[in-house]
């Protein structure tokens, strides 16, 4: 799913039900190109619309849809973390050694002495 598709999904959560119009002013695309993405949304069966209204709201498959992006997220952050916490340790390790590195030179230095 494109991010403009899942951004209208998101909006329909977000504010109930969702029209061309507050797709297209809330993600900066035109109109035409928000009718084609509602349009493609409710083929797909993301999207149901609104009975007696120029609108559309979030099917079962769409909030799945939505709950699955939310997942990938999660997991993709949570790979993240895991890399930075990593990198944390190493800069860790790499910091003492040079501490004890210094350290030892101090020494040796004194002893020259």
């Amino acid at each position: 799913m494109t991010p403009n598709q899942l951004g209208v999904l998101k909006l329909a959560n977000e504010l109930g039900e969702i029209t061309r119009f507050a797709a297209s002013q809330r993600l900066g695309i035109s109109t035409d190109y928000a009718a084609y993405l509602c349009g493609w949304l409710r083929t797909e069966g993301y999207l149901s619309p609104v009975a007696g209204r120029n609108a559309y709201c979030l099917t079962a498959k769409g909030k799945e849809a939505l709950v699955s992006e939310l997942y990938g997220l999660q997991g993709a952050l949570d790979k993240r973390l895991e890399w930075l916490s990593w990198q944390r340790n190493n800069v860790a390790r790499q910091i003492e050694k040079l501490q004890t590195e210094k350290l030892l030179s101090q020494q040796s230095e004194v002893s020259r002495r």
